[in-house]
């Protein structure tokens, strides 16, 4: 049908998968630019779970509370990179996670039914 899900996925063969997810995640977020590789991880898995507009956001938004000047746009261009490389990574990664929560915390309050999903999505945060 033209549109890959997750019984897609599921069936997929591993090799195929593993492509799938480096080129619609990976490259498509640019996230390979990110030099520190823990922060690079963090926003690649935040764009396999949110999308990557809103992984982008969750980047951007955390090097601005380390300091970084930038346009909150969702587009990673090279600003948002530099600023990134530029940024202690271990503060970014506290400042990402703590953007990972506020994110999940706004989706659960606009959908109770997703509360099944709490304890899945904080432990995704905070790793």
């Amino acid at each position: 049908d033209g549109d890959v899900d997750a019984d897609d996925l599921r069936n997929m063969p591993l090799e195929k998968r593993k492509e799938f997810y480096r080129v619609q995640h990976w490259e498509r977020g640019g996230w390979g630019r990110i030099e520190a590789q823990m922060p690079a991880w963090k926003v690649y898995d935040a764009g396999v779970n949110m999308g990557i507009g809103q992984a982008s956001l969750i980047l951007q938004r955390a090097v601005y509370a380390c300091g970084g000047i930038l346009e909150i746009d969702g587009r990673v261009g090279p600003i948002t990179i530099r600023l990134t490389n530029r940024t202690n990574w271990i503060f970014l990664m506290d400042a990402m996670r703590c953007e990972m929560r506020r994110v999940y915390e706004m989706i659960l309050k606009a959908h109770t039914d997703y509360e099944i999903y709490r304890a899945g999505w904080m432990e995704r945060a905070n790793t």
